[in-house]
């Protein structure tokens, strides 16, 4: 999940969510990992989208944060876990984080 130190206004509400994901593979230093591709995105992804977000944040002088789940609770999968935290989400605000959203 990406938080931004800032609201965003939604349909319904308002909130620091910008972005929630799920990955098998955070750390390491393979190309397959999340942590890499964010760091070295090839040009015309969803990763190169999100930095070049981050990058612009930064220059504006606004922080944003990564968070963390080690283990889904109650046994989920990580992608039930991505889907029930999405599905909350569009519950609460009648649409989905602003970085899940299309290019």
């Amino acid at each position: 999940m990406i938080v931004s130190s800032f609201l965003v206004h939604r349909l319904v509400g308002s909130s620091d969510i910008l972005y929630i994901g799920s990955t098998e593979s955070i750390g390491g230093v393979e190309r397959t990992s999340r942590l890499w591709t964010y760091r070295y995105p090839n040009k015309l992804t969803n990763e190169a989208r999100m930095r070049g977000y981050i990058e612009r944040l930064a220059r504006e002088g606004k922080a944003v944060s990564l968070y963390l789940c080690g283990s889904p609770p109650n046994n989920m999968t990580v992608g039930d876990y991505e889907s029930q935290l999405l599905h909350t989400y569009r519950e609460e605000h009648w649409e989905l984080p602003p970085w899940n959203s299309s290019a």
